[in-house]
């Protein structure tokens, strides 16, 4: 009953182990592995540190883009130590939800409180190795042994949104303007062997050939990263998972990417599945629907397609996409990877009709749809005369399952200004189930747009999007 007491003393927040030195004579000793947090033979000392909660967002040009993201803890001396440094891959598609945690030390214990520090991040193209830009934050309250920091980080679109100038100082590198602070911020990106605020001190790079060599640690430890299929401190560690049989990681021209060692997954890798597919070895084909409306609708040259996605004890999803129809055709063919239960046509003037309907999602299917007159979804107001629809919105829906009842199996659907209703059949009487539904929504890409001159973003899906596309107004075009 001692035993974890004891434990508890001799490794504080650790774990005790213990090591065999030699197993002829049975010679042993305990040690402790204990977080970086911590220090001293039985880890009873917190180190100074910097504890930092970051999450990334990102513009949709960019969602299957691979980064890697370098996080540095660095100081203001003419050295510009590099104290610390974590590295890690980011991928918007798998990593949108994530809350990145890491732990930053200083180079000495304790640190020197003459200097200021600062959070430097530095983010590139994992595959092409574009820099795409850095930036700055600086620690406030130098005094303070532990900080405790959250940053939500804005990705810079493209590297053409590097702002650089000319500075006789910056001997062997460019002069960078970080993309948080661009009027004020600004360093020296060295040029590979070459470190210091104005990049004078010259170093051995160790990182290997194929891979860039960022900056150097306080103890002369080369900062590298490296290509999509390697790893460790020098990259030369080779990882072989994307090499194996291609029908065994992805398939259909899928870019395959080697798991993070900084991540905990049980996925050896994932896939960055091209145009049409989807699913984790980009094995699935896409949903392609074929809908054409009969003579008599009356077509507006564009269209929205609203998909809806029951969830069982959830309110349903919503995405919506967009599409234009030629003048001389009555036709066209969606593709979609997403689940869905129900779509949705919406004309101009919020006319809406009913195009799918099923019970259970079918994955890689083919739908046939011909959009009648009959499957118009009718407004509330068609529905009720003037005494109902005069009553608040809260005492008229009481009485949706009217409609339904009335107009028996002549009616499947109608919708006011907040929500879309569906008639369905309970124990022999006519029912509605509505769902909210926003007719006024703002395509924005959840305000990561890429689209200018007022045009709308529309994306796949509202969890961890994969692809957009912008829809411009009259007189403009582009992608």
């Amino acid at each position: 009953m001692e035993m974890p007491y004891q434990h508890e003393l001799r490794c504080h927040r650790g774990f005790d182990l213990r090591v065999w030195l030699n197993n002829e004579k049975n010679l042993t000793t305990n040690t402790c592995l204990c977080p970086p947090s911590f220090y001293d033979n039985m880890y009873q000392y917190q180190n100074q540190r910097m504890s930092l909660s970051i999450k990334f967002r990102i513009v949709s040009d960019s969602w299957s883009t691979l980064f890697a993201i370098i996080i540095s803890l660095i100081d203001d001396s003419e050295e510009r130590i590099i104290h610390s440094y974590e590295q890690f891959t980011y991928l918007s598609t798998r990593d949108c939800k994530i809350k990145f945690n890491i732990y930053l030390l200083y180079s000495t214990r304790s640190k020197n409180e003459s200097k200021n520090y600062a959070i430097q991040i530095d983010i590139y193209e994992k595959i092409s190795f574009i820099y795409r830009g850095s930036l700055l934050f600086p620690i406030i309250f130098p005094f303070l042994p532990v900080h405790r920091l959250a940053y939500i980080v804005d990705i810079p679109r493209t590297n053409k949104d590097i702002q650089s100038c000319s500075n006789s100082q910056c001997i062997r590198g460019k002069y960078v303007k970080y993309s948080n602070n661009p009027k004020t911020g600004n360093f020296c990106q060295c040029n590979p062997g070459w470190s210091g605020r104005y990049c004078t001190i010259q170093h051995t790079c160790i990182c290997s050939s194929d891979s860039i060599c960022i900056g150097v640690l306080a103890n002369n430890q080369s900062v590298c990263v490296c290509l999509i299929n390697k790893f460790g401190d020098r990259c030369l560690l080779v990882d072989t998972i994307c090499q194996i049989d291609k029908n065994l990681t992805c398939q259909h021209g899928g870019q395959c990417v080697p798991a993070d060692e900084f991540m905990t997954s049980t996925k050896k890798f994932v896939c960055i599945c091209p145009k049409g597919y989807i699913g984790d070895r980009c094995e699935i084909v896409d949903n392609k629907i074929i809908l054409s409306f009969q003579k008599s609708i009356v077509l507006s040259q564009s269209i929205f397609i609203h998909f809806i996605q029951v969830i069982n004890n959830s309110a349903p999803m919503r995405t919506t996409t967009f599409r234009t129809i030629s003048l001389i055709k009555s036709s066209l063919i969606v593709y979609w990877s997403q689940p869905f239960h129900l779509v949705f046509i919406e004309l101009l003037n919020k006319i809406y009709y009913l195009a799918v309907i099923q019970k259970t999602y079918e994955r890689s299917t083919i739908i046939n749809k011909t959009i009648n007159p009959t499957d118009r979804c009718q407004h509330i107001n068609e529905l009720f005369n003037q005494t109902f629809i005069q009553m608040p919105l809260l005492r008229l829906i009481k009485y949706y399952h009217l409609p339904c009842r009335n107009y028996s199996s002549n009616l499947s659907y109608f919708y006011d200004d907040l929500h879309i209703c569906l008639c369905y059949n309970y124990e022999k009487q006519r029912l509605a189930n509505c769902f909210d539904f926003n007719h006024n929504m703002k395509f924005d890409c959840l305000g990561q747009s890429v689209c200018v001159n007022e045009g709308q973003c529309f994306q796949d899906t509202s969890d961890c999007p994969q692809r957009a596309m912008c829809i411009c107004p009259a007189c403009f075009y582009g992608t």
